[in-house]
């Protein structure tokens, strides 16, 4: 049995106290339980509050709650419980889910286990509050007021000021590609798409199964997050990187290997690279990649490009736009400030309590914003990313033929393949499997590999730039239930170019 003093040392108060004695236990302990349980309470009233106020209704609610693991040593008790929740916004079409991490503590007093404390993994609740003084009427009153404010600043939008600054924005995006030889355009609906793929949707054991683990790494330990790691994962699916190990590890497009050497001390820390056998700042820190962003910007090399918007406590998002929001990242308050990264799976308006998100660390599927979260966020909208390639001279063109890959001069590949990502589908659903290139090639091909490792294989299509065919799914087999798809394209100089993504059923 694993030893009690592996366990979290920010707990040691209630292991000396089981230790200690009986009698020093039964009074101490009672008056910590009081404490504790009065937390959950305030808690509780807090969310049902807010939520209330917000307009959110909950139906079809179902808690299922799971054992992952349990330590007993003398009078103490550490047990790590998983709890699944499922139910349907009242409104909302798509059902959602959400599960949290619990580490409960229990303490012999009088012969009997006592629950003396509940730690939540990943909530910024507790970070801010337990263990403090507070009001909880007053921090009720507080929350309620900075929603009325988000109203009444949204109510004075102005419009045209908005319109002119997505246009100055466009401008601008508009000036960067005119300078680039590589460009891919994001792809908002792959992006929460594939979101929707790794997040789990139904009770399990284990919190991090439908996790990518295959091809990305998990950082979900116990005192790390997994949140910007798959938003980084989500924006790669966005810009059409191909969910293989191969070609994540080789830090394939769209992934920045170079990153910002110039001019900065810190310039490894201004990659966004994902691949697995290492750890790269701003793919896995919300705000290193806060930083990414902001020296992509004013960068001349590959990179991402995207727009960033810092959203007052007092506001909604008016100024990002509704279509905007759907594929683009948030930060909010987690257990540091801006510390959690969620991925925008739909939103019917710009008001907080109109977004719903996916997540990890906790995972999260097609939550509502307004429900978790509040106070100042981060809107990052990916737009475009780039590398500008030297050829024959500083950012000359390269030269294509038509059905070419290969620039004649330098030997620069161009193609890549955008799938159509699906969201995931109910079992003998048939499905459209659609692809393109961004150029014309002669022959394109399409496979699907079912969770049973059978594959079938499609006829291919020639001097074109797109292939698209029915499939239906047959298999589903919890939690290995993933259809893994495979384009390959061969360009007229006989470039191969392959992507793979994935679908989910259910």
């Amino acid at each position: 049995m694993e030893e009690i003093s592996a366990m979290d040392n920010s707990n040691d108060e209630f292991r000396s106290d089981a230790v200690g004695g009986q009698a020093n236990s039964a009074a101490v302990m009672a008056e910590k339980l009081k404490k504790n349980m009065q937390f959950m309470k305030d808690k509780a009233v807090y969310f049902s509050e807010i939520r209330q106020y917000n307009g959110l209704q909950r139906t079809n609610f179902k808690v299922e709650y799971a054992v992952q693991n349990a330590v007993v040593q003398g009078n103490l008790s550490v047990i790590d419980i998983l709890e699944n929740i499922s139910f349907h916004y009242v409104g909302v079409k798509d059902p959602s889910f959400s599960q949290e991490e619990h580490t409960v503590y229990l303490v012999k007093a009088g012969g009997e286990w006592i629950v003396a404390n509940i730690e939540t993994k990943y909530d910024w609740f507790d970070e801010e509050y337990k263990d403090t003084t507070y009001k909880l009427s007053s921090l009720i009153e507080a929350e309620k007021q900075t929603i009325q404010a988000q109203a009444v600043n949204s109510a004075n939008v102005n419009l045209a000021e908005i319109e002119a600054a997505a246009e100055e924005e466009s401008a601008t995006e508009a000036e960067i590609i005119a300078n680039a030889a590589y460009v891919r355009s994001y792809n908002k609906d792959n992006a929460w798409k594939y979101a929707y793929t790794y997040t789990t949707s139904t009770a399990t054991s284990n919190p991090n199964s439908y996790y990518n683990e295959a091809v990305f790494n998990d950082y979900s330990g116990p005192k790390a997050g997994d949140c910007m790691n798959f938003a980084s994962q989500s924006i790669y699916a966005g810009f059409a990187g191909s969910n293989s190990l191969d070609q994540v590890k080789a830090g394939a497009a769209p992934q920045d290997t170079v990153g910002l050497e110039k001019n900065q001390t810190n310039a490894e820390k201004t990659k966004w690279f994902g691949r697995p056998s290492e750890t790269y700042w701003a793919w896995t820190s919300c705000s290193y990649f806060r930083n990414y962003i902001d020296y992509s910007a004013s960068d001349d090399g590959t990179r991402l490009y995207a727009v960033k918007k810092s959203i007052s406590a007092s506001s909604d998002f008016s100024e990002v736009g509704t279509a905007n929001l759907i594929g683009s990242i948030i930060h909010v308050n987690g257990t540091a400030t801006l510390g959690h990264a969620v991925v925008v799976n739909a939103a019917t308006g710009t008001a907080r309590n109109q977004i719903y998100y996916s997540a990890h660390s906790p995972n999260s599927k097609n939550l509502n914003l307004a429900d978790k979260y509040s106070g100042a966020m981060v809107s990052i909208r990916p737009v475009f990313f780039y590398d500008i390639t030297a050829c024959t001279g500083t950012y000359a063109s390269h030269t294509f033929s038509e059905t070419n890959s290969k620039c004649t001069r330098c030997g620069y590949v161009r193609t890549y393949i955008t799938p159509t990502l699906l969201s995931p589908v109910e079992k003998n659903t048939t499905v459209t499997l659609t692809a393109k290139t961004n150029h014309t090639v002669s022959s394109i091909a399409m496979s699907v590999t079912n969770p049973k490792g059978e594959t079938k294989t499609f006829t291919s299509e020639t001097n074109t730039n797109s292939i698209s065919r029915t499939y239906t799914p047959t298999v589903a087999s919890h939690p290995d239930d993933l259809y893994t798809v495979t384009v390959t394209a061969v360009s007229g100089d006989d470039v191969t170019t392959t992507s793979i993504w994935t679908f989910r059923t259910y």
